[in-house]
């Protein structure tokens, strides 16, 4: 909706003792869908972390493009006014001269180690199994196969590392991405351990609740078996006295009839009922109120 033009608009000046959060350096060849979403993620661990969203330095809409020259001019200005560097590290981000021109002018006005404090690299990958493929990409960078999109500005930058020197400049740019891989490599040793240290506690817990709840399982089986005890040992006193009255005592449980001391039959119906009471008359131990609440 924006023409190169017009994307100038969409910025505004620095108010008044304000720090730009971040410069984003990036290549304009990656993937834009992939970049977003690692930008969605970036804002949202920032805000999550400091309560409102971060603010960032972007050439195409922080320059204006129908005055270019000017605005390159201070580029060194501009990264070193932001807190820090966020770089989207994606496929085609190492074979840009630009933004290889970027970190190395980062790592001219300051230390080492404090370069490496004020960068913070994302690669661009949709599997994490790429990350570190990127990260070596920058690791092995070599000045001579990156590239700018205008022959004019290239020629220009080359100009200058020559006067840096080249191997100086390759030197800056590989510190940079194998402190990213050594850090990267540290936080998922972290992860591992703190897997392993969680993982390790889980079978002392278990062994104690398997213990406990072995004991109120086996007081509940107990209490189950005296409880069966009970209704065999009534239902057999039963079966016992329907004999003395010569009824069949073998298929009483089939539905049979059972037959009255008058002679008149009662219905099955009424034998179920008489097995009913067999049960409710069983004794109860008084360990059952224990395993019940051990099973709940």
């Amino acid at each position: 909706e924006h023409t190169l033009g017009g994307l100038f608009a969409l910025s505004r000046p620095v108010k008044p003792g304000e720090t730009i959060d971040f410069f984003m350096s990036h290549s304009w060849h990656d993937d834009p869908k992939t970049k977003f979403d690692t930008l969605k993620r970036v804002v949202s661990k920032f805000q999550a972390k400091y309560g409102r969203p971060p603010t960032f330095w972007l050439d195409k809409v922080c320059i204006d493009q129908k005055n270019i020259s000017d605005g390159l001019k201070v580029l060194p200005i501009n990264v070193m006014s932001c807190q820090k560097m966020l770089v989207l590290c994606g496929k085609t981000y190492p074979k840009r001269l630009w933004c290889a021109w970027e970190l190395c002018t980062l790592f001219s006005f300051m230390r080492q180690e404090q370069a490496l404090e004020r960068v913070q690299v994302e690669p661009l990958n949709k599997q994490g199994s790429e990350e570190e493929g990127m990260l070596e990409q920058l690791a092995h960078f070599t000045v001579s196969v990156a590239h700018c999109y205008d022959p004019n500005e290239e020629m220009r930058l080359r100009r200058v590392i020559r006067v840096v020197g080249e191997s100086q400049f390759n030197d800056c740019i590989r510190v940079l991405a194998k402190a990213c891989i050594k850090q990267a490599q540290e936080e998922k040793e972290r992860e591992a351990q703190e897997r392993l240290t969680s993982f390790g506690t889980l079978p002392i817990l278990h062994a104690h609740d398997l213990q406990v709840g072995a004991a109120k399982g086996a007081r509940a089986a107990q209490s189950l078996a005296r409880r069966a005890s009970h209704i065999v040992g009534g239902a057999n006193s039963t079966l016992l006295k329907l004999s003395s009255h010569g009824g069949s005592s073998s298929r009483l449980g089939l539905g049979m009839v059972e037959p009255s001391p008058s002679g008149s039959n009662r219905s099955s119906k009424q034998f179920r009922s008489t097995l009913s009471v067999v049960r409710g008359e069983s004794g109860i131990d008084d360990d059952e109120g224990d395993a019940v609440t051990g099973g709940e």
